[in-house]
């Protein structure tokens, strides 16, 4: 799968990249654009409107000539590694089950996709979770602490907020 980001959206654009008509024109290769910001290339080396025009059709439609619309990208520069992106498995639940325990990964959310991000998870005795992460003024959720009482968390960067709540959880 290749994942990448323009113009503050996250893309999976696998099924394009043998559609792609500048593919490797000045050395450039799609796939090597993996999980990278690919914005000032595309802005570089697009100079009608029909690129734009595909990428407002993914995102109304959710594809156009292969390229999927994944969510906004919440991401600076990079999609982490433990961002994954399943068509077929929207939640992620097929693919956590095959992982160890106390492991977890970012998603698109499906329920809020424009404001949050959520986390699929599995805990250390194996059941399966998941958290919604809202972007609001700063980033927010609840969660229950050791003892079972909510916690309200909020922090200025997704990432704080992910390390707090799965500091002994790893990443896949």
């Amino acid at each position: 799968m290749v994942l990448i980001i323009l113009q503050k959206n996250i893309y999976d654009i696998t099924d394009y990249i043998s559609k792609h008509h500048g593919e490797g024109i000045y050395n450039v290769y799609l796939r090597f654009l993996n999980r990278k910001d690919a914005t000032v290339g595309f802005n570089r080396y697009h100079n009608t409107n029909e690129p734009e025009e595909i990428l407002q059709t993914a995102i109304e439609k959710g594809d156009s000539s292969g390229i999927v619309y994944v969510c906004p990208s919440f991401f600076k520069r990079r999609i982490p590694k433990h961002f994954h992106y399943f068509k077929d498995d929207p939640y992620g639940i097929q693919y956590i089950q095959q992982q160890e325990n106390a492991t977890f990964f970012l998603r698109k959310s499906n329920s809020d996709p424009l404001h949050s991000i959520s986390v699929t998870y599995k805990d250390s005795t194996g059941n399966i979770g998941q958290l919604k992460i809202t972007k609001i003024h700063k980033w927010y959720t609840e969660w229950e602490d050791d003892d079972g009482e909510p916690v309200e968390i909020y922090k200025d960067n997704l990432m704080d907020v992910i390390h707090e709540i799965f500091s002994e959880y790893t990443s896949v």
